[in-house]
């Protein structure tokens, strides 16, 4: 497998690209879990430290600064911070108000060979962000820490479990914001396309309801979900008519007819076009 490239504007895509082979081909280690409720005054990371494992901090309390690969981001309640392997990185303290801090350091081992692996990203990177509901976080990194440093016979399984789980969040969350930053004139044009399947409106229709220009709808609507306002319409018909095939008795002439398609042959044209078989075989 080669390394991995990353997307330099956006590392939660890095993040993904971890999350969607654990546990099928990679699984979490912990090397070291600590749960620090004031760091000493002397405490610092020197500049420029790289790691050979990840690492990611979560901070209760205080105040200090972290430096990734130069960028100053302020340590405060709730900020998680995720560094790769071979990031540089630095920390200082506010030495007025001393930061409470859990720092984990953790590998990737591969399922087969139980060996760590190095050098995930070709690129190394970091993302740093204020958690929204700060205890969700500070409950999952504190039961890591128990776990890690308990004597269970399933300590490494039940880590793996809930380092896991820190990576569903840190994904759902940034999923949630960028969802919670649509434009709600297309959102809602979107919902009305889903909920009348049978209806059959043209793009200047819906820019229509959106209020806005057809070239407007037009770019936002590709902005917003990657795709065409036409060709989601598109789908939004052929996911109905695999739900009509599967629950109705309808005939694929019947589902034509009431999808709004001019002919039987058209509708299976673009059925096929869309999930790989005629739609008389969907079923079988």
């Amino acid at each position: 497998m080669l390394k991995k490239d990353i997307i330099t504007d956006n590392p939660i895509e890095n993040i993904k690209s971890i999350f969607s082979e654990v546990p099928y081909k990679y699984h979490f280690k912990i090397h070291t879990a600590y749960n620090i409720d004031e760091v000493p005054l002397t405490w610092k990371i020197e500049d420029n430290r790289r790691n050979k494992d990840f690492h990611i901090i979560f901070i209760k309390g205080g105040n200090g600064y972290y430096y990734l690969n130069g960028k100053e981001e302020q340590l405060k309640r709730g900020k998680v911070i995720f560094v790769s392997n071979d990031f540089p990185h630095s920390a200082i303290p506010d030495k007025s108000n001393l930061p409470s801090i859990m720092p984990i350091r953790f590998g990737l081992y591969d399922n087969k060979t139980l060996c760590q692996r190095e050098n995930y990203f070709s690129h190394p990177f970091s993302y740093a962000f204020h958690a929204n509901d700060i205890i969700k976080y500070q409950k999952l990194f504190e039961r890591l820490y128990q776990i890690a440093n308990g004597d269970s016979d399933l300590a490494d399984e039940m880590c793996n479990s809930i380092m896991t789980q820190i990576f569903y969040e840190l994904v759902n969350d940034y999923e949630c914001d960028k969802e919670y930053k649509k434009d709600s004139r297309i959102e809602s044009v979107k919902i009305y396309i889903d909920e009348n399947p049978s209806s059959m409106f043209t793009i200047d229709d819906l820019a229509k309801l959106a209020n806005l220009s057809k070239k407007q709808f037009t770019r936002l609507f590709n902005v917003q979900y990657k795709i065409s306002p036409y060709q989601y319409i598109i789908k939004s018909k052929i996911r109905y008519a695999t739900f009509l095939l599967e629950e109705t008795e309808m005939s694929v002439k019947e589902i034509s007819n009431y999808l709004g398609y001019p002919n039987q042959y058209s509708f299976s044209k673009q059925f096929k076009k869309c999930m790989g078989c005629a739609p008389s075989l969907w079923n079988n």
